[in-house]
């Protein structure tokens, strides 16, 4: 049931003990091969880091280590098994456990979705791995169906720890990569990552109740562009409860699901021993559950990531009014009002941005005061007429003369001429 994919490039046929027979997987950190192990006579599933990329990236060489680890920690019947750590004519390698049988994932392609008594079956051996991970101090933090094996006989193993977290008080070298970018799979990430350094247990929890999702309803519950399209989604969009994609999902089982994945953590289990209990009916899904103290502030994380993601639109908004471009600034401004923009600078900019709009023909729309948005519209001509006749003409298309402060303003800001006839229009209220 392990599918082969053409091999990329000739390598070593052994690898320490382990003789290399298909590739049947590839990804950011390198190769997965089928290999065999004579001497037990049994298959394993090694996981390589190519030389050139170990020499050029140290950091995936790194990530196979801390996966090791990860894997050495924990002892469960639900987790992929760690046999040997190496390196073999300059190649690193990881060798493990071989479970014949297919990811959730590919289940789910093959299937559309899982009946509830499967989708929960799977669901609740990943929690009992999981809760095993937890008990050690070990966060998996990349929890989704394409890391879920299912056996031939019906074993349900969790695997790839390519991203786990050590709670062992080291660094946290596998949050972001060298660019700044987040790892992970977008879709079942929580919405907390939106906010580094925040991540515990129930980040886990959440990605095991999309996970849970993913099997009831064929589909995730949020995708967009990009990591943080993705997380806004999550952070700001109503959940589709899964019975809308598949109806004869029962109730029970789409409040243990919806609970998993609630947006504020402390109404998630607070650990995979606490969501294994929820899923095995051991606790109502409506129980409250414990929340401790020092996470209040995590509530403001949506908050938090509106408010700067509004900034940073506001920032465009305001950059191409300076420019004069004001139907990029709408655009953007539209975007600010989207999320949780300040909203006297919000006002300030609309204001500016309303003004830029109407400027009549023939005058320019001057800023007296760009922090409170105060302007007028103002012309300067040559004065071809008598005085008292050129100001009847102004007043005729609703322009006035300056006021002593204004014409103070003005003077400031632009060059009247000594024979230039200045008028002013005030724009309109709104």
């Amino acid at each position: 049931m392990t599918p082969e994919l053409a091999p990329e490039e000739p390598l070593p046929r052994r690898l320490g003990r382990y003789v290399l027979e298909k590739l049947i997987g590839r990804g950011g950190m390198g190769l997965v091969y089928l290999a065999r192990q004579d001497e037990l006579d049994r298959h394993v599933v090694v996981k390589i880091v190519k030389a050139d990329l170990a020499k050029d990236n140290p950091e995936l060489v790194g990530r196979l280590r801390r996966e090791a680890r990860a894997l050495g920690r924990v002892s469960s019947d639900h987790v992929v098994m760690v046999h040997e750590v190496g390196i073999d004519a300059g190649v690193p390698y990881i060798a493990m456990e071989y479970v014949d049988g297919v990811s959730a994932a590919a289940l789910v392609k093959k299937e559309g979705r899982l009946p509830h008594s499967e989708a929960t079956r799977i669901v609740i051996g990943t929690a009992r791995g999981l809760a095993a991970a937890h008990a050690v101090g070990v966060l998996h933090r990349d929890v989704k169906p394409g890391n879920i094996l299912v056996g031939r006989d019906g074993r349900v193993k969790l695997a790839d720890f390519g991203l786990a977290r050590l709670c062992d008080g080291a660094p946290d070298e596998t949050a972001l990569t060298g660019a700044g970018d987040m790892l992970g799979t977008p879709e079942f990430m929580a919405p907390e990552n939106a906010e580094p350094g925040i991540l515990d247990e129930r980040s886990d929890v959440y990605s095991l109740g999309v996970t849970y999702y993913a099997l009831l309803a064929g589909r995730v519950p949020f995708t967009a562009q990009g990591v943080m399209a993705t997380l806004r989604k999550v952070l700001l969009e109503p959940v589709v409860p899964p019975s809308r994609h598949a109806p004869d999902v029962p109730p029970d089982v789409e409040a243990v699901c919806l609970r998993l994945m609630a947006r504020d953590k402390r109404s998630r289990p607070r650990d995979a021993g606490a969501a294994l209990a929820l899923l095995t009916g051991q606790i109502p899904a409506v129980a409250p559950m414990p929340v401790d103290e020092v996470d209040q502030a995590t509530v403001l994380v949506k908050d938090a990531q509106e408010r700067r993601e509004a900034s940073r639109w506001l920032d465009k908004a305001e950059r191409h009014l300076d420019e004069g471009f004001p139907g990029a600034a709408e655009m953007a401004l539209e975007n600010a009002r989207q999320l949780q923009p300040d909203p006297e600078r919000l006002g300030v900019l609309a204001r500016r941005r309303f003004m830029r709009s109407r400027v009549p023909r023939g005058m320019n729309c001057l800023e007296l005061d760009r922090s409170r948005a105060v302007a007028l519209y103002v012309s300067i001509e040559p004065l071809e007429l008598p005085p008292a006749e050129a100001e009847a003409r102004a007043r005729s298309r609703g322009e006035r003369l300056p006021t002593a402060s204004e014409l103070e303003a003005i003077r400031r800001l632009r060059d009247v001429p000594a024979n230039g006839f200045l008028t002013v229009k005030d724009p309109p209220p709104g």
